[in-house]
């Protein structure tokens, strides 16, 4: 603040506010008031030679007055500005911007308008600027003319509108015809000249159009650049009536998802490029077809570009006619801009390792500490002048050195400062003498001393020649001893270029302390607020998978783990734990949310924590913070697992699967009435969810410290509330990086198939002697049902095929897949065979999980007068023959009983003299005087008894009847292929950079589909039909898929490309014959064209062979047969690497890629699925778009190390 002479008012003072007296309570009212004689007095801009501001300011809801802003004259530089302010330094203390996604608690206009927009700008003034607001319109009704914003006005006049959200939010049938836009623009007059039109880095969702021109006469002049449009009724922008008369460009957007096309067809004099469609629409050079565009969140309309995007992401050209270097966040556009309104930073790596000999990316390290990365890599990345440069370093170049930028051998006069430096990226933080943003040209040098012995190389393309940065410490490899505490501070920051650090697999922890991991074991204890093993006090920090122990004697006060004070932070994945002596008082917090600027979020979830006084410890001075607290395990607090709010009733705050257990005080306090509370576990009576008190959670090993939930807990297991979608924080994986499927409570998912060592284990389908006698054998998996007819295939060739009735869930089961039973109406019924009307000898074999109902519960019954196999409301189990006769020797009963969630193998026999009744292979046997089974025509049940009641609650798998008594040693071997545990999912951390991915697993295809359809995991959607004869089998991780080697294929039509190299493809392959050759991806129409694009083939003679264009590669690789290999190819434009079970096996020489990017993909097959069929099995395909560093590809070839033979 300062007076027009430019000093400080003597009654100003330096206390920081935030909250701002406004002279008028509504853009609006500031319009109709701007003019008057306590304002300009004065409506004439132009003479009187002003700028009219109008800033808009949050209060306490949106603004909902609309208004026409009419009656001034303007000239170029004297027009109408209304704008959020959101520069700290210059306009306000707080930002009252959105970042790049709506935001309730910023500046919003929202109003329900017909026929008109929310502003209307009528005649002159013609130049106006429109900047940073939230704009919607709510109005639902028919044959409407709905808009946001209105221009009506003169010609010679110029109209700038960036940085935006627009959004409808009523019923699309509403409207009418493209008149219905965010925009709508016409003229006042005609014949006269011009009028200039930029429309820049706004969103756009849910209208009918973005934008349309109406009526207008005159010329119209400007462009439309890097816009993001999404779910549009019509098409994105309109310019229907009026002249001809363009000297104009749309340039650099996106616009997908619209219910017709993305882009209307537009005036041949219009220029359009480097345009986005999710159809066929978007047109000019350069512009992308068909593209998956991957949004932070689009389900909960954040379209913010996706780190892991590869439509948009360096898509774009800088060529435009007007200046739009900065994205709708204000991240400075890098040497290769983005396509639509957001542009993604460049990632500052920096490798922090114990030694270069520690594995994973450790022999490039850059830091051996955190501390001294979070010294050295300290800028201002929010700077124009803090840029990443990729290349490579000749001598040495340090931190803080000055070098002198040459090209083509000359000095251009310009220098830059080092920030940091690695082995394959430069930061620097300063240009002097020359454009401050500086983006160069590949080849560009950065000279020490203007030398060549020491400098810097630029290479590359895009963003490798100077982008915005975010920085990131990468911490890798094995670590035998442990880091000290540091403070992440000093830096300036904003949503994009921020701050993240994070562990690799090969130095995280496994879900439990991990002294191999990295981790920061230290002492202190200087008091104040900042006191923790790691203190979050920069903006803008984002921390993953660490573990931290706090050694300080906890007699001391505020010992703490993890404390944050960041604006915007996210703490996640992390084992925080006390090892210091005492209980911890009200000060020591786990994790410590502290002195958090107002309007600031923290996420925290996926973490453990325990030993402290406080779990997670709320002490917030400030207020409109928003804290999202989910699926985080607290243990043993000296006074309470959650302690949150103290009296904060403006607290936004959301606890949500939480488990809280063995506090010393209490589990839960908090005083709070804005709270949002949901499914959080308390082991006492103060869990905020009622339903949710004095629950025992049971972990795998308390004495270890292993808080992985155990297999036999049912108080969190698939009790949580799906978050995948939540609205405040949307993840999907667990603290292993586990895919989240049921949503347990805590920061562990289990397995619903469990993770062991490497073991050899037997296939069930194939052993030898387990199929004489076999007259029903019922699976369950995928393969083995018919959704459409709710068939349950019998696989024992007999025939024996049932009827799913109720709604029996398909589950992960035992073996693959199971089915869940409700324990009221579902139930699978068996027409009666003479194959099932068995006399003499049977055997009854089933692997069931009891749910929590304690009842009586058939598993498997043809009638009380012939045979059944129960599970008993005291969880043992009978086995019955001829019961309903009544005596008791008819039926014998297990000592043994099931647990409650957890599966067990329970089997029936009667060999014709004595029954038996066996619990995971322990027996049972009695005499019977029965010699024979009654027959009778009744059908079989499985999950029922033949009159309704005795309805199983829980998981039933592997169902199995012999019509002979199988000996205890093949029993025994049914009984062990249940103790081959498979591993099915795999870790989060292999979907970076994920752009395809085929698993095969049973939730993974769509059977019911027209044509058998394969699914992608990978989240772009690019699904492939299966054609020919095909099975799907037991794979390396879950289930795989036969190929026979004649016309099995997959095909995945023509949208998924691989545009640039590097990348990577990996995938488990068991060739069964070599006779011919056989491709396992493919992307080309017709082998030896120029334009073929890629595959991956094994020839006839077993070698493995890649081939782009008219060029093959031999990788000198024979794949043995009828065994599962691990491949992982990864082409770059220097070589090859070839990685076979983990490990690099060869290198070759490079290629091109082919040009046809349009051409047909295949798996297991290629040129339309009409040559060179696979003959074998494939699993876990992947493609990545970048190369996979050694550590990754041997992390993805260990997560399938259970080895199965048949």
């Amino acid at each position: 603040m300062v007076t027009a002479t430019g000093t400080i008012p003597s009654d100003a003072t330096d206390e920081t506010v935030n909250n701002i007296s406004h002279v008028y309570t509504s853009m609006s009212a500031a319009e109709a008031g701007a003019s008057g004689a306590t304002m300009m007095n004065t409506s004439d801009l132009k003479t009187n030679n002003l700028q009219l501001n109008i800033p808009a300011y949050y209060d306490n809801g949106p603004d909902t007055n609309s208004f026409t802003l009419a009656g001034y004259t303007t000239a170029k530089p004297n027009h109408i500005k209304m704008y959020a302010p959101d520069n700290i330094d210059t306009e306000v203390n707080l930002s009252q911007r959105h970042s790049g996604k709506w935001d309730d608690r910023k500046y919003s206009l929202v109003d329900a308008v017909q026929w008109y927009g929310l502003i209307n700008l009528y005649y002159d003034p013609g130049f106006v600027e429109i900047s940073g607001l939230q704009i919607e319109n709510t109005f639902e009704a028919g044959n409407s003319s709905i808009q946001a914003i209105h221009f009506y006005v003169d010609d010679n006049s110029r109209v700038d509108v960036f940085n935006n959200i627009f959004r409808y939010s009523g019923d699309q049938q509403y409207f009418d015809d493209r008149y219905d836009a965010a925009i709508r623009l016409d003229n006042g007059s005609s014949g006269l000249a011009y009028m200039d039109m930029y429309i820049f880095n706004n969103i756009f969702y849910g209208w009918n159009s973005a934008l349309t021109r109406g009526y207008n006469d005159s010329k119209l002049i400007g462009g439309i650049y890097n816009n993001t449009v999404y779910d549009l009724e019509d098409c994105s922008f309109y310019f229907g009536l009026g002249t001809t008369n363009f000297d104009f460009e749309i340039i650099n957007n996106i616009a997908v998802n619209s219910a017709g096309t993305d882009y209307c067809t537009l005036p041949e004099e219009i220029t359009t490029s480097y345009n986005l469609s999710s159809d066929t629409s978007a047109l000019g050079t350069g512009s992308v077809h068909n593209a998956k565009v991957k949004f932070v969140d689009a389900y909960n309309k954040d379209f913010r570009l996706d780190e892991n995007d590869t439509a948009a992401r360096d898509a774009g050209t800088s060529n435009v006619s007007y200046n739009t270097e900065k994205d709708i966040q204000g991240t400075y556009r890098g040497g290769g801009w983005d396509i639509g309104a957001d542009e993604i930073p460049v990632d500052f790596v920096s490798t922090i390792c114990e030694s270069t000999g520690a594995g994973g990316d450790c022999a490039d390290m850059d830091y051996t500490t955190l501390a001294t990365w979070e010294s050295d890599v300290n800028p201002d990345l929010t700077s124009s002048e803090t840029l990443v440069y990729s290349g490579s370093m000749t001598g040495t170049v340090d931190t803080g050195n000055s070098l002198d930028v040459y090209l083509n051998d000359s000095d251009t006069g310009t220098n830059v400062l080092v920030e940091a430096v690695t082995s394959d990226q430069l930061l620097i933080e300063d240009v002097i003498g020359g454009s401050a943003y500086l983006v160069v040209a590949s080849g560009t040098q950065f000279r020490l001393s203007g030398g060549a012995e020491n400098m810097w190389t630029v290479t590359g393309t895009g963003d490798d020649l100077g982008a915005s940065a975010r920085a990131v410490a990468k911490i890798d490899g094995v670590w035998t001893s442990a880091d000290s505490r540091t403070d992440i501070n000093g830096r300036e920051t904003d949503i994009d270029n921020s701050v993240k650090i994070h562990t690799t697999d090969l130095a995280r922890h496994k879900g439990k302390w991990t002294e191999t991991a990295y981790r920061i074991e230290d002492t202190y204890s200087t008091g104040g607020v900042y006191n923790g093993m790691l203190n979050l006090i920069d903006e803008n920090v984002y921390v993953y998978g660490l573990q931290i122990n706090n050694l300080t004697d906890k007699t001391s006060s505020n010992v703490s783990g993890i404390n944050t004070g960041a604006r915007f932070s996210e703490i996640a994945n992390n084992i925080i734990k006390a090892d210091g002596l005492g209980d911890g008082d009200t000060s020591d917090g786990g994790i410590s949310i502290r002195e958090v600027n107002t309007s600031g979020k923290v996420n925290v979830y996926n973490n453990i924590v325990y030993g402290y006084g406080l779990g997670v410890f709320w002490w917030q001075d400030s207020l409109d913070v928003e804290a999202n607290i989910y699926n985080n395990t607290i243990l043993d607090s000296g006074q309470f697992a959650f302690r949150l709010g103290d009296g904060l009733d403006t607290l936004r705050l959301t606890l949500k699967n939480n488990i809280a257990q063995n506090s010393g005080d209490s589990d839960y306090f908090s005083d709070s009435d804005l709270a949002v509370y949901v499914n959080n576990i308390a082991s006492d009576s103060t869990s905020p969810n009622d339903e949710f008190d004095n629950k025992v959670v049971i972990f795998v090993s308390t004495s270890t410290e292993d808080y992985h939930l155990s297999i036999f807990d049912i108080a969190a297991e698939n009790t949580g509330v799906d978050l995948s979608k939540d609205s405040k924080l949307s993840f999907e994986y667990d603290i292993d990086g586990e895919a989240r499927t049921q949503w347990d409570i805590g920061a562990d998912e289990i397995l619903a198939v469990e993770v062991q060592p490497a073991v050899t284990t037997v296939n069930p389908s194939t052993a030898l002697g387990l199929d004489d006698g076999l007259v029903g054998y019922w699976t369950f998996d995928g393969p083995d049902i018919d959704w459409d007819n709710n068939l349950v295939y019998d696989k024992s060739g007999e025939g024996n095929n049932g009827v799913a009735s109720g709604s029996p869930i398909a589950v992960n089961g035992k073996f693959g897949q199971a089915f869940e039973f409700d324990g009221i109406d579902d139930f699978i019924q068996v027409s009666d065979d003479t194959s099932l009307d068995i006399s003499s000898e049977i055997t009854l074999s089933a692997w069931v999980r009891p749910g929590d109902e304690d009842a009586t519960n058939r598993v498997i019954s043809k009638n009380d007068d012939a045979y059944e196999l129960t599970v008993n409301a005291d969880e043992t189990v009978s086995f019955g023959i001829n019961t309903w006769y009544g005596d008791a020797d008819k039926t014998i009963t297990s000592d043994i009983a099931l647990i409650q969630g957890e599966w067990s193998h329970i089997v029936g026999i009667f060999d014709g003299d004595n029954l038996a009744v066996y619990v995971n292979n322990v027996s049972k046997v009695e005499d019977t005087a029965e010699s024979s089974i009654t027959l009778n025509n009744d059908e079989l049940f499985i999950g029922r008894r033949l009159s309704a009641g005795r309805e199983f609650s829980g998981r039933i798998d592997e169902v199995r009847i012999y019509n002979r008594a199988l000996s205890s040693s093949e029993l025994g071997t049914l009984y062990r292929k249940g103790q081959a545990v498979i591993q099915s999912n795999e870790h989060v951390y292999h979907n970076k950079g994920l752009v395809g991915y085929w698993s095969f697993d049973g939730p993974d295809m769509d059977w019911a589909s027209t044509t058998a359809e394969v699914l992608d995991s990978s989240g772009y959607g690019y699904n492939g039909d299966l054609t020919g004869s095909y099975k799907a089998v037991r794979g390396k991780l879950g289930q795989g898929m036969h190929f026979n080697g004649t016309d099995t294929c997959i095909d995945l039509g023509t949208d998924f490309d691989i545009s640039s190299m590097p990348f990577t493809i990996s995938a488990w392959v068991y060739p069964e014959n070599i006779s011919d050759w056989g491709q396992i991806f493919s992307k080309r129409d017709g082998y030896g064209a120029s334009s073929m694009r890629f595959n991956l083939a094994v020839t006839s003679v077993g070698s493995l062979v890649y081939q782009t264009g008219t060029e093959a590669r031999d990788t000198t690789y024979d794949l043995p047969l009828n065994q599962w290999t691990h491949i992982a190819l990864v082409p770059s434009s220097i070589n090859t690497l070839l990685y076979v079970n983990g490990d690099l096996t060869n290198t070759v020489a490079s290629t091109t890629l082919g040009t046809d990017a349009a051409s047909v993909v295949n798996i297991g097959a290629t040129d339309n699925c009409s040559d060179d069929f696979f003959d074998g099995s494939l699993d876990e395909i992947r493609i990545f778009n970048y190369a996979l560093s050694a550590s990754e590809i041997k992390s993805l070839y260990q997560s399938g190390k259970v080895e199965i033979v048949p």
